[in-house]
């Protein structure tokens, strides 16, 4: 096993700008100064643990993306833009990963802090008897409060808001399931389901864009499966939602068993696309601009959620979706 510091300076140091907010990762803490906070900062972190919500073969390169992305997502769900990241990483005594293993893991996040221009500002590592296990923090930033318009906070959604998505939903989910139950899609479908749950895509530049349009209401990304994460935002927005399922851009519509088909599809997780409201009139113009995604829905009075089938009659999934704490 590599000590502490080592493993540091051999994987991660080479990630970070010496004269950079993380202070070389010589140092306990980063620290940015008050001029590089032009806004409000925006911060948030995700814990990932293996055969929890990664597959023990996942690639180590496309591991340590996903952990970033997924917390990237959620800056775009309330359109900011990335600053840099902390790492928190535990790693499993018995069985420890190797030094091939590792410099995969930092080759593939440095891969991404390029490509999304933020830092690495810092983290820990430690190795314990556990399981696999990395956290990852991200830090935004937002403009100054005079420029924001309203906040998109799922909790803002209004009456009469036409409910929409910015992509398909259900191609992280396809992935995951012939990925850990050895199920057959056909080809492309296959590698793109798998390329997707490995690798998702933070819709930061649509994020932006919805912010700055000034016309949404909540907003969220979509982790937990669009049932249950519709269900959050009209919950938060003392709302009920209603979904057409027939609406819905689904990753592979003509699946029909009951494990990989729409109901499975929009009941499934890893979607990372975004899940706003906005007024009805303003709906079909924000798709346009943003040139992709589709109107799923509506938030009216009431509570809970309504899935409505071709006809308007009101349609069961099998479960809504993710259920945090039942792992």
């Amino acid at each position: 096993m590599v000590a502490e510091f080592d493993l540091i300076r051999r994987y991660f140091k080479t990630l970070v700008d010496a004269e950079g907010f993380g202070l070389g990762l010589q140092d306990d803490c980063a620290q940015i100064p008050n001029q590089a906070l032009s806004g409000d900062m925006v911060l948030t972190v995700d814990t990932l643990i293996e055969g929890v919500h990664f597959l023990p073969d996942d690639p180590p390169e496309t591991l340590a993306r996903k952990a970033l992305r997924v917390n990237l997502s959620d800056l775009a769900s309330k359109g900011a833009k990335p600053l840099g990241c902390l790492l928190a990483l535990s790693l499993p005594k018995p069985q420890p990963k190797d030094e091939a293993w590792l410099q995969a893991f930092a080759d593939g996040l440095g891969q991404d802090l390029k490509q999304y221009k933020l830092q690495l500002l810092g983290g820990d590592t430690t190795s314990g008897p556990g399981p696999l296990s990395l956290s990852v923090t991200v830090l935004g930033l937002l403009p100054s409060r005079q420029a924001l318009g309203p906040a998109m906070l799922r909790s803002n959604g209004r009456d009469g808001q036409a409910l929409c998505v910015t992509g398909p939903i259900g191609l992280g989910f396809l992935g995951l399931k012939v990925l850990s139950e050895d199920l057959e899609l056909p080809s492309p479908l296959f590698e793109r389901a798998v390329a997707r749950y490995r690798l998702p895509e933070p819709r930061l530049a649509e994020g932006v864009l919805l912010r700055e349009s000034g016309a949404v209401g909540a907003c969220m990304d979509i982790s937990d499966g669009l049932l249950a994460d519709s269900r959050h935002m009209a919950d938060a927005s003392g709302l009920r939602v209603e979904i057409d399922l027939a609406k819905v851009p689904l990753a592979s519509p003509l699946l029909a068993s009951e494990s990989l088909g729409p109901l499975a599809q929009i009941s499934g997780g890893d979607d990372y696309e975004l899940l706003f409201s906005c007024d009805e009139s303003q709906a079909e113009r924000l798709i346009e601009r943003l040139g992709r995604g589709a109107i799923i829905g509506r938030l009216t009075k009431g509570q809970g959620l309504a899935l409505l089938g071709p006809n308007r009659e009101l349609l069961r999934a099998p479960h809504e979706g993710y259920v945090h704490g039942n792992d």
